[in-house]
């Protein structure tokens, strides 16, 4: 608890030291923390709601934030510079944190843009890449202008509604227009014939998988082990945090960074994966347990020329569970492997709970455990 609320600390003052480096990039005045602590704001200037999260149920973190907003963070914070200005930015604030590293998003909020600023030249050419490639088939915030030297990529800002506002209805307009995008796009992958197959037999000869996944290969259904599943360019981080709901009900997904090769289905199944990972919602997940999603499913399998098992609905996020262990490989510290094995457990326990207690659909609730 201590070293998660130190590391807090540490990235609140990596924030301020963020922006008097980019002051040439931020409009003139006084920079003062929103009240969560989320971003660096003018002082004056209208508070970015859509940007603020809210603490659900977390009664001591949100006091924690509170405090340290009135103590610790209290300092206002000047720039004014006589040098020229280059985007006049009114809000700053760190994305994707990667270990000592994090990209910086600088927001104009009276022209509706966004200054990406990014850490390394690879992340910055895999995101120009990843959006000219998935442009045609998802709906991408644009990019207005990029600057190669500086590493720099200023695209639309898409007012969106907060999460903490979505309702049951959201989620699966959400996740309802994902699938359709993904859909478009599978198809045109399809008909080129533009990829490739591999079986979790065979990922699981690659000795790619750490030594405290690989029991998970042998509670897959022998069948499914041994079938070749189509592998394409897929988004490698999608869940709920990387969807804009905006405010006209559009469903952008942004951050393609972890852009790489991997199951054709791996996407739609990361969306449960993650967002119970990271917020505890396991929403989709119990929609996918309980067959709401089946018709999704179904539909991108018969694409293939394959047959979705719906008695077997466990085994493919087993399956997708083993390929998204293999794909972060590297980040797979020890507390990491922990963390993710336990939730693994976690999601295994929840199956088994819904296969005994189907939850109906009219009296199934938003699960935020």
């Amino acid at each position: 608890m201590m070293y998660r609320l130190y590391d807090f600390i540490k990235s609140r003052h990596e924030m301020t030291s963020a922006l008097k480096h980019y002051s040439y990039l931020m409009s003139d005045g006084v920079y003062v923390f929103d009240d969560t602590l989320t971003y660096l704001k003018k002082l004056g200037d209208s508070p970015a709601l859509f940007l603020q999260k809210k603490m659900r149920k977390n009664f001591l973190k949100k006091m924690a934030r509170k405090i340290l907003r009135h103590t610790v963070f209290v300092k206002k914070i000047n720039i004014q510079e006589n040098e020229e200005k280059r985007f006049l930015g009114n809000i700053l604030m760190p994305v994707r944190i990667t270990g000592n590293e994090s990209d910086v998003m600088v927001i104009n909020q009276d022209t509706n843009q966004i200054l990406s600023i990014y850490h390394s030249k690879e992340r910055y050419e895999k995101c120009l890449h990843s959006y000219h490639f998935f442009l045609p088939f998802f709906s991408i915030p644009k990019i207005f202008g990029v600057n190669e030297n500086l590493s720099f990529i200023i695209s639309e800002l898409i007012r969106f509604k907060g999460k903490h506002q979505w309702k049951k209805a959201d989620y699966m307009n959400v996740l309802d227009s994902i699938y359709q995008q993904y859909f478009s796009y599978l198809l045109y992958v399809k008909n080129r014939g533009d990829y490739k197959t591999i079986s979790v037999q065979q990922l699981y000869d690659t000795n790619n998988l750490a030594p405290e996944f690989k029991n998970i290969f042998w509670e897959i259904d022998p069948l499914l082990r041994e079938t070749p599943f189509p592998i394409l360019k897929v988004h490698g981080d999608l869940w709920t945090g990387n969807i804009l709901y905006g405010e006209n009900r559009e469903v952008y997904v942004i951050d393609w960074e972890y852009c790489h090769s991997n199951l054709f289905f791996y996407d739609i199944l990361s969306m449960m994966w993650i967002d119970y990972y990271v917020e505890n919602n396991s929403f989709y997940f119990d929609k996918f347990i309980n067959s709401e999603l089946d018709s999704y499913f179904i539909s991108i399998f018969q694409l293939f020329d394959l047959s979705f098992l719906q008695e077997k609905r466990f085994d493919y996020f087993q399956i997708f569970f083993l390929f998204f262990v293999s794909a972060r490989n590297q980040e797979l510290d020890e507390p990491y492997k922990k963390s993710i094995l336990l939730t693994y457990k976690k999601l295994l326990k929840r199956a088994s709970h819904l296969k005994q207690n189907p939850l109906t659909p009219n009296k199934a609730k938003f699960q935020k455990q």
